[in-house]
C-alpha cells in the first residue's frame, strides 16, 4: 500500500470486506530483502443497539428494559452503558430496570455498547421513552344515607383527572 514505515494504519474509510497485507524489508547495508506472510484484515458493518421492552409505569413501579445486538462480530462481547436523560445509570449488563423511587416524569433512555476488546464497532441505541405515571388518588362523594328501598348516586373523584375522563372504573 505504499507506506514505508515500519507501523503502517490503514485507511479509515475502508468498504467492508476482507484486505491482505505484506510487509517486504530491506537491510540497507546489506541489501538482503524478507517479505512476510500475509494477514487479513476483516472489516465489518457496525453493529445495532436497540432497546426493547420499554413502557410506561405507574409511580412505585419498574420496567427491566433489554439491549439488543444486530450485526455483531461473532462472538463479540459487550460492555453496556445504559443512560437515563444523558446521565449513565447503569453498565456491564444487557439488561436494565428502572428505579422505583423515581418521580413521576418523562425519561428518556439509550444504552450505548463498546467491545470488550476495545476494537471499535461501538453503536449507541436510539432513545426509548420510559415514563413514570403519577399514581392518581380517588375519594367518593355522594350520598350516603337513603331510606330502605331507595339508592344512592356515588361519584369517584380522580385526581388527576385524565383527558376525557378516560380512566376505566371497576364499583364493588
Amino acid at each position: 500500500a505504499g507506506a514505508t514505515e515500519s507501523t503502517y494504519i490503514t485507511d479509515t474509510l475502508l468498504a467492508l470486506g476482507s484486505y491482505s497485507y505484506s510487509v517486504t524489508v530491506v537491510n540497507p547495508i546489506s541489501g538482503c530483502t524478507v517479505t512476510s506472510g500475509v494477514v487479513t484484515a476483516n472489516v465489518f458493518a457496525d453493529p445495532v443497539v436497540t432497546i426493547v421492552n420499554a413502557a410506561d409505569v405507574c409511580e412505585g413501579g419498574v420496567v427491566t428494559m433489554n439491549a439488543v445486538v444486530t450485526g455483531q462480530i461473532e462472538e463479540a462481547e459487550y460492555i453496556y452503558t445504559w443512560y437515563r436523560d444523558n446521565e449513565v445509570v447503569g453498565s456491564n449488563s444487557d439488561t436494565y430496570t428502572t428505579d422505583a423511587t423515581l418521580a413521576a416524569g418523562n425519561y428518556v433512555y439509550r444504552v450505548e455498547i463498546t467491545p470488550a476488546d476495545l476494537s471499535g464497532c461501538n453503536a449507541i441505541s436510539e432513545p426509548v421513552n420510559a415514563n413514570v405515571i403519577a399514581v392518581p388518588t380517588v375519594t367518593i362523594s355522594g350520598y350516603e344515607a337513603v331510606c330502605e328501598g331507595g339508592s344512592v348516586e356515588l361519584t369517584a373523584n380522580v385526581y388527576p383527572m385524565l383527558a376525557g375522563n378516560s380512566y376505566n372504573y371497576a364499583w364493588y
